[in-house]
């Protein structure tokens, strides 16, 4: 991402909104077979359900099953560990590209 741009909408938000908690995550998965660790790019990974998040396959060595990983109430944890409201409003989140 752009430092400049997450500046730029980082002083928006604190100025321009009553917003009192926001925050920048980056989605990331680990393969749990060969450790390979990387972004999601959401534009390419697409879901419909927390199951389809258990079917993303390693592009390092082809398991089927890598780790997602996001912030969930301040913590970043693996979404499979979630209870099923949280894993619920992380299928409902919006994601912008920056």
């Amino acid at each position: 991402p752009d430092p400049d741009a997450l500046w730029a909408l980082t002083k928006k938000i604190a100025k321009d909104t009553l917003n009192s908690y926001f925050s920048f995550t980056k989605d990331v998965m680990q393969c749990p077979s060969c450790s390979y660790q990387a972004g999601i790019d959401w534009r390419t990974t697409k879901f419909d359900s927390i199951e389809d998040l258990t079917r993303i396959t390693c592009p390092r060595c082809g398991y089927v099953g890598v780790e997602v990983f996001s912030r969930v109430t301040g913590y970043v944890q693996g979404v499979q560990s979630w209870n099923p409201s949280k894993k619920q409003e992380f299928l409902d989140r919006h994601r912008y590209g920056v």
